[in-house]
């Protein structure tokens, strides 16, 4: 979203981005890849997508996390960008940050059958967020 903002276009220029992994010298903690490895998309989000799903597939990062993530980035992304322009533009005021405003985004919302408790909510107050790390 915030290429998409900053480009004005959700397509990469030219209509293709691309990127080569070279053999053998692209991956730090293991060998490989064993052929040079040439990755393309058209859009931006293309890219997001397969970056996404690579850290899935790697082992790197849970499934489960995956699509409310994307659907928070939604949201915030261009919360972000709109905050990111004040600066440029010196329309930006100091202000001290509060969660207060955004408790609704992170509760837990429970399935029309039962509730069911979340394996991120650790101390069980129906949320996932930075209570549950403490």
């Amino acid at each position: 979203e915030i290429l998409t903002s900053l480009t004005g276009s959700p397509y990469f220029p030219g209509g293709l981005g691309q990127y080569v992994a070279p053999a053998g010298e692209f991956l730090v903690f293991e060998d490989g890849p064993s052929v040079d490895v040439r990755l393309q998309w058209v859009s931006y989000r293309d890219a997001s997508d397969q970056c996404s799903l690579s850290r899935i597939w790697g082992g790197i990062h849970p499934s489960f996390d995956d699509i409310p993530g994307r659907l928070m980035g939604q949201i915030i992304g261009p919360q972000v960008w709109e905050l990111g322009l004040s600066h440029f533009t010196g329309e930006a005021q100091p202000r001290a940050p509060s969660l207060e405003s955004h408790e609704n985004l992170m509760k837990a919302l429970p399935s029309p059958k039962e509730a069911k408790k979340c394996p991120g909510d650790f101390n069980g107050d129906g949320r996932v967020d930075h209570n549950d790390v403490n």
